[in-house]
């Protein structure tokens, strides 16, 4: 079996961080571990509200899955995975084929370039050196295409405006106690936040943390009421269509080169290793 290693950026400031830590390794990990051989898996990383310091004793544990296709995968030229996998507790664990991951980072999708900056993750030794080159450049990883990363958060606000009165079936008791769900609007907050301070030039590490997390928190929580918090969805929509529309309108779709490079080397790199395992195993 192959070791799995703390990532080389991870700092462990106090016992939730250690907690946190040993609960993705020892169920999240585990847990993949009885679908994916471990040379198919790159590493695990934390997804969702504790990378940004807006967690709750209730908030779930979300992490992504960076998995390698089996040679017989590749040479049959399967569907790569792109699926989420719901543990017992309802918790997610995303399964993303190695492929399809790096293409997200091209994408600039921030739900996705958040993994290059968490605290939380395990990367197979086998592949440590070579995920860890993505995390010494992750600020150049997400800003490879700065037109196409605000584009994308603009897309994302949509999705939070648009769902936070919407009736799914598993809000529906949360709509009939609020009138909304106050995540969305948590969300939608966050991403305006974060939106502002990409487009001053920010560090996408401080764009990820919030300037006041306990206001998202309460927002979370729907303390406004359902006038409220549709006044203050609508402005910041507005908000954020506004400050994207001129950053848009002034700044040209292109990605960078070097950046480009960077990541097919990195690609290329882990899909040799594994294709070489899978020649010998």
């Amino acid at each position: 079996m192959s070791n799995f290693l703390l990532g080389p950026n991870s700092v462990i400031k106090n016992k939730h961080d250690v907690d946190l830590l040993n609960y993705i390794y020892n169920e999240h990990l585990a847990e993949s571990r009885q679908d994916f051989k471990d040379n198919q898996i790159v590493c695990i990383a934390l997804q969702g509200s504790q990378n940004y310091g807006l967690d709750t004793e209730n908030s779930d544990v979300d992490t992504k899955l960076i998995t390698i296709p089996s040679l017989d995968e590749l040479i049959f030229n399967r569907k790569p995975v792109s699926t989420t996998h719901v543990r017992a507790n309802n918790e997610h664990i995303d399964y993303k084929d190695l492929r399809l991951m790096f293409q997200t980072f091209r994408k600039q999708n921030l739900n996705f370039i958040e993994i290059l900056f968490t605290d939380y993750l395990f990367i197979n030794e086998d592949y440590f050196s070579d995920w860890s080159l993505l995390l010494i450049f992750n600020e150049e990883i997400a800003r490879y295409n700065p037109h196409r990363a605000v584009a994308t958060m603009c897309g994302v606000a949509n999705e939070k405006y648009t769902h936070m009165e919407h009736p799914y079936p598993n809000k529906m008791e949360l709509l009939a106690k609020y009138g909304y769900d106050g995540k969305q609007l948590c969300h939608l907050v966050r991403v305006s936040e974060f939106l502002t301070k990409y487009t001053e030039g920010c560090l996408y590490k401080d764009c990820l943390k919030p300037n006041d997390p306990q206001f998202l928190i309460k927002l979370k929580q729907n303390v406004l009421p359902l006038n409220e918090a549709r006044e203050l969805a609508k402005e910041t929509y507005q908000n954020i269509q506004a400050t994207a529309d001129i950053f848009l309108k002034n700044t040209p779709d292109e990605l960078n080169p070097t950046t480009e490079e960077l990541l097919n080397d990195i690609q290329s790199q882990i899909m040799t290793k594994a294709i070489r395992k899978g020649l010998t195993t």
